[in-house]
């Protein structure tokens, strides 16, 4: 019965989108899944405009912020981290022998680069969801609203779903050219930190795809969740500030940059503002 249940909901989806639903179908999809199946050609269609990306990141990293996060980790640390255009960034925890001399501050710019790199290095790039691996890509890092140690971030970063679309099933092929092969994401949230180090909590704050606004993204979301069962938009948006922040801090489970550099003197992570900017810092 379940199957059926869903699949008489595919099919009431993919009617309403043709735009010949009736008007108790779209009435029952608007009461039960709160969506507007009116809404989905236009965001569809919206989705699958072609993205600038220098205007979507203006703050994007470049080859000088590697050089820059290896300068600042090695003046804490000698010699343990290395950068070439050929391996990326590399830290080599083996050639620590000394405790941390200072404090580690990256701006969003060194910390996106950062991000990248160790998601490339831990996870090969790539982030699991709904079962299925998918590349991603961190495009860019903001911190905003920084206060006693917490701040908003937002992450700007791309996914790879060509190969998603090709487990679409065959009732909803025709769906396919409404669906870019790459997603662009701006995922806004909040990390609060906790009494503990290295302990923090997250919430989702907005939740942007390719060129839509956050109203249109959580409607269109609803229908890829019925697609392709990914989850709300604020389930997905905390599945990347999990992974994004795993990378960064860590825990005993899950070793990121400022956790692994617990044993040679890092006290916590903090956000602070310093000289008018924002920074991602490792404290000692």
């Amino acid at each position: 019965m379940k199957l059926i249940k869903r699949l008489l909901i595919f099919i009431i989806t993919l009617v309403a989108i043709l735009g010949v639903a009736a008007v108790g179908s779209y009435v029952y999809v608007r009461k039960t899944y709160n969506i507007d199946l009116f809404n989905t050609p236009t965001e569809l269609k919206k989705l699958n405009t072609k993205v600038d990306e220098e205007e979507l990141c203006p703050n994007a990293y470049t080859g000088e912020d590697k050089v820059n996060i290896k300068d600042k980790i090695n003046l804490s640390f000698n010699d343990t981290l290395s950068y070439t255009k050929a391996d990326g960034l590399k830290l080599d925890l083996s050639k620590l022998n000394s405790k941390m001399k200072t404090i580690i501050k990256l701006t969003d710019r060194e910390l996106a680069c950062l991000a990248d790199e160790t998601i490339k290095e831990n996870a090969d790039g790539k982030i699991t969801i709904a079962s299925n691996e998918i590349p991603i890509e961190i495009k860019q890092i903001e911190i905003s609203n920084v206060n006693n140690g917490n701040a908003n971030m937002n992450i700007v970063f791309k996914l790879d779903i060509k190969e998603l679309k090709s487990k679409l099933p065959s009732l909803l092929k025709y769906l396919k050219k409404y669906i870019p092969d790459d997603l662009y994401v701006s995922s806004t949230f909040s990390v609060t930190k906790t009494a503990n180090s290295f302990a923090y909590e997250l919430a989702p704050i907005e939740f942007k795809l390719n060129n839509l606004n956050n109203s249109e993204t959580k409607e269109l979301m609803d229908i890829l969740n019925l697609l392709f069962n990914f989850g709300s938009s604020d389930d997905f948006n905390l599945i990347i500030a999990k992974i994004v922040m795993q990378s960064l801090v860590g825990d005993e489970k899950n070793q990121g940059f400022a956790y692994s550099l617990k044993d040679y003197g890092a006290k916590d992570f903090k956000f602070i503002n310093d000289d008018e900017k924002n920074y991602f810092s490792v404290v000692c």
